[in-house]
């Protein structure tokens, strides 16, 4: 065993072993691992962990899925989808696909009334569905497969629904040639603001992150986070920022496990960041035989006991694992 180097600017926590890695059947795509550790869903391919049986989803739009969700339970999932229709092929169309795993060909796809590319995501409740778009988004009923609500959010640099969908948080860029009513660094700052979905009204303006950029955001599991990819972590009762360590990326899809511990990535490693102590904890992989080989952890489940690694090497090309995790 071997701990992956990692640089950058946190202190170094003690390494966390990955053990007992069991193969997986092919997949490609980011893997969302259920909450009971006993599924996952990458694309299309929904996989049983424990039988290491992979089951296609029929989701439509094929090789145009944009993004995947998988209901807290592990019995839905669900996708971004496009595809082309009309007698020319020309016209194109949008929705959600919705599968119950159990029965992959019980399949519904919800048209969305307009063009849009983004996140598909479960409520906490797995009762509705966000298509989270630039400039709009739409909250669509898993039980009647119905359009219930469209929330035009604007021209914001990025958007993020809170589990419940009780709260949205918007990412604004503001620069100092445009805006002189703050003091804003020469590389601009963002501005996060906080809603209420169901009114629309705005609950907090946090202080601008000074000359930072950042590429999507997600709340926490619980709510209290707000995840910025390649940028850091923001409190959102205190407003308190903590600057994600040089060298690593913020992994915004996967879940922040208790409120503390974030799967992080650079080049060639993966970390688990303690935010609460500012620690980075390199994560202790099984040895490569090669120099054409590395091993990547892709994906954390919400109780950071599990993991999915990825294997790759000139030979075989792409394998894929489950594996254990062991805080030490």
């Amino acid at each position: 065993m071997s701990a992956q180097a990692v640089s950058g600017s946190g202190a170094s926590g003690t390494p966390w072993r990955v053990v007992e890695l069991r193969p997986l059947p092919r997949i490609s795509g980011a893997a969302i691992i259920s909450r009971d550790n006993k599924k996952l869903l990458a694309e299309n391919v929904f996989v049983e962990i424990e039988r290491g049986e992979a089951v296609l989803l029929p989701f439509q739009g094929g090789s145009t899925l944009r993004s995947w969700a998988l209901s807290s339970d592990g019995r839905l999932a669900a996708a971004f989808v496009s595809g082309w229709r009309g007698e020319r092929g020309t016209e194109r169309w949008y929705g959600v696909s919705i599968a119950d795993v159990a029965n992959p060909g019980d399949l519904r796809t919800v048209e969305l009334p307009e063009s849009a590319v983004g996140l598909v995501m479960f409520n906490r409740a797995n009762t509705h569905i966000a298509a989270v778009a630039f400039g709009a988004t739409y909250i669509v009923n898993v039980a009647s497969g119905k359009v219930e609500r469209r929330l035009g959010i604007g021209d914001y640099r990025d958007f993020a629904l809170s589990p419940d969908f009780g709260q949205y948080a918007v990412v604004q860029t503001r620069w100092p040639e445009t805006d002189r009513q703050a003091k804003l660094s020469e590389r601009g700052a963002l501005q996060v603001v906080l809603f209420n979905t169901a009114t629309g009204k705005e609950v907090r303006r946090y202080e601008p992150l000074q000359g930072r950029s950042s590429f999507r955001v997600m709340f926490s599991g619980d709510g209290t986070h707000l995840l910025m990819g390649e940028c850091g972590v923001l409190e959102l009762a205190t407003g308190r920022f903590h600057e994600q360590p040089m060298g690593l990326a913020v992994c915004v899809y996967e879940p922040m496990v208790e409120g503390r511990y974030v799967l992080m990535r650079g080049e060639q490693a993966s970390a688990v960041w303690d935010v609460k102590r500012g620690k980075v904890h390199a994560l202790e992989l099984p040895e490569v035989t090669t120099d054409e080989q590395r091993m990547v952890v892709e994906a954390l489940s919400a109780d950071g006991t599990t993991v999915v690694v990825n294997r790759y090497s000139a030979a075989r090309g792409r394998e894929n694992y489950v594996a254990r995790l062991i805080r030490e």
